[in-house]
């Protein structure tokens, strides 16, 4: 079984890419606020009740996600490490979320949980309509060491036999479809918000 979202569509990137910052700290540590970005903007254009997140559309412009992210980043924001726990994160996104008086709640999952625990929190949270925001702090395939220390989020899968394979978003691209193991030699978090 394969499921995707209808995810952001970025002058034809898929999603936001933290190169399109103009300062150098964002462009070097601004995943968590271009995830942050996409989040608000694909839950607002998903579910009426949480339009107040974003005003974006879900096709739009460079210049308006860049836009819509300089906002966030006054919420989401890296520190001197980055925003290395997801405690930080879905504090922030709360604040901002709060700030606008839209309540959200996270689903948070250990990287330490089994295989099976992974795989149904991945697959039931996206048949539910819900990006999965991935906090990936170290890898131990090489193919993704591109991700390592990195935020994104996943928006769709693919089943392949016991296997699962994840599709996701990662600087303004598709990624290509990388088989994720859940468990091993990684050290991740996996969240989900809902309205």
């Amino acid at each position: 079984m394969k499921k995707e979202l209808d995810f952001l569509n970025v002058d034809g990137c898929y999603g936001g890419d933290q190169h399109w910052f103009k300062d150098a700290w964002q462009v070097l540590a601004g995943c968590s606020t271009v995830v942050a970005s996409e989040i608000a903007v694909y839950l607002a254009n998903a579910f009426p009740g949480l339009r107040s997140l974003s005003p974006c559309p879900l096709s739009l412009s460079r210049e308006a996600f860049t836009g819509f992210a300089q906002e966030m980043y006054q919420y989401v924001f890296p520190g001197l490490r980055g925003m290395p726990k997801t405690s930080i994160f879905i504090r922030r996104f709360g604040n901002y979320a709060r700030s606008l008086g839209v309540p959200v709640r996270f689903a948070v999952l250990p990287g330490s949980e089994s295989f099976s625990s992974a795989k149904a929190f991945i697959t039931g949270t996206i048949n539910e309509g819900y990006p999965v925001t991935n906090l990936l702090l170290n890898h131990h395939d090489r193919e993704l060491e591109e991700l390592t220390w990195h935020w994104f989020n996943i928006t769709g899968y693919e089943e392949a036999g016991e296997d699962l394979v994840l599709l996701f978003r990662h600087l303004g691209r598709k990624a290509p479809d990388t088989s994720f193991p859940a468990v091993g030699h990684a050290k991740k978090s996996w969240a989900a918000c809902w309205p």
